[in-house]
């Protein structure tokens, strides 16, 4: 985190930004997971915080900022140029950690208690430890196969990663999140790209 941070640094000065005032959290999503160091370090919880902490920690940096550090105009072109300059990798992480297709773990997390994989229950997503429901959570499953194996996935790929036999509950997947597509209804192709949480599961 501090490595990226000085990156950050080092890329608004040279893009003559000067020293802009930057701030780095480690934000940890599960609720249920401990935070603890060995040995212990005070300084563990103003760095390294639970998803729960996070908006009172960004109106506290809100608050200790001072107006004159940033101007609007100056934020306004520093996500320009953030925008620009961002691209995604081009290697693919089976390669770089040497690690083979079949050994990736498929299936759909419980959001709640991480269970995998959960079944697909008529238009839900069920939960056979904790016993709840979530209609999206095979979103956050297909933005993982996105980062594991490319922008790009078919009904069959979907069906093998999601751990679900209906191609028609995979066309309805991918219909229902409005992907851009390339090819016929045989040998069509999802583009990953512009994945959003708004995006609604049936």
């Amino acid at each position: 985190m501090n490595r990226q941070e000085n990156q950050l640094k080092k890329w608004f000065a040279e893009n003559g930004f000067g020293q802009l005032p930057i701030f780095s959290k480690v934000v940890i999503t599960n609720p249920h997971t401990g935070i603890k160091s060995i040995p212990p370090n005070v300084n563990l919880s103003q760095k390294v915080i639970h998803k729960e902490v996070l908006p009172s920690k960004i109106i506290q940096i809100e608050t200790n900022i001072s107006e004159n550090q940033i101007s609007e105009k100056q934020l306004k072109k520093s996500i320009r140029l953030l925008k620009k300059a961002s691209v995604r990798s081009g290697s693919s992480i089976l390669d770089r950690f040497q690690i083979n297709k079949e050994d990736v773990a498929t299936g759909v997390f419980c959001p709640g208690c991480n269970l995998l994989p959960m079944i697909r229950v008529k238009r839900t997503w069920h939960c056979e430890a904790c016993r709840r429901n979530y209609k999206e959570a095979h979103i956050n499953a297909i933005k993982d196969y996105s980062l594991i194996f490319g922008t790009s996935i078919t009904n069959r790929e979907l069906r093998s990663f999601l751990q679900i036999e209906s191609i028609t509950v995979a066309t309805r997947i991918l219909n229902s999140m409005e992907l851009p597509h390339t090819g016929g209804y045989k040998n069509r192709k999802y583009e990953l790209i512009s994945i959003d949480n708004k995006n609604k599961g049936f």
